[in-house]
């Protein structure tokens, strides 16, 4: 059973070239008020094969230190349970393009897939997709990194979406959007406010 493809959902994405920063999603008025009390707002979307995530949250450091956090991409591993392995294969630093091949693993099952990102520090951004010269375990995916000011601190948005090629039951997802998910964002934004 290849329910693990879904959890890949949490670190992925589509297209590698460089465009407009991506806009923040929409917040309700009870998602700001969670926000402001320092909760994680978690949007989840599920539908059949396709899944999409969001995680919003407020980070007491700046942009810069947040989206440095972000892509240390080796910390995933212990950001989240899901994550057994994270290798770094490509470093360009101008432009910065970054490629990692990540073993996700949940019930036992191994998924292996292999990411680009593409980061504007400068502008407070990084996306990241599917290596095409790689073989994944997915059949598609796209995703994206955005940090703001806001007031003493950052915003942090990360909001990612993929189709596993398989169904996935809905307890599977809403964990892996839930707790999986929160942890993630919650340890990076540990590391930041600790430095």
């Amino acid at each position: 059973m290849r329910i693990v493809l879904l959890s890949c959902y949490l670190l992925l994405s589509n297209t590698i070239a460089y465009a407009a920063p991506p806009s923040p999603p929409s917040i309700s008025e009870d998602e700001a008020k969670q926000i402001a009390k320092g909760q994680v707002v978690i949007q989840h979307e599920q539908s059949g094969q396709a899944g999409r995530a969001t995680a919003i949250l407020w980070v007491e450091a700046s942009p810069r230190r947040v989206l440095d956090e972000v892509m240390d991409l080796e910390k995933r591993q212990d950001e989240s349970s899901v994550v057994t392995g994270v290798t770094r294969y490509r470093h360009d630093p101008s432009p910065e393009v970054i490629g990692a091949t990540f073993t996700i693993t949940v019930m036992g099952s191994n998924t292996v897939f292999h990411l680009l990102y593409q980061c504007r520090r400068d502008a407070g951004y990084c996306t990241f997709a599917l290596d095409p010269s790689k073989k994944s375990d997915l059949i598609s995916a796209d995703g994206y990194y955005l940090v703001r000011p806001e007031g003493t601190g950052t915003m942090l948005f990360y909001a990612s979406r993929s189709n596993t090629g398989r169904n996935v039951p809905g307890w599977i997802a809403r964990w892996l959007a839930g707790s999986s998910l929160k942890g993630q964002v919650q340890a990076i934004r540990d590391r930041a406010e600790a430095k």
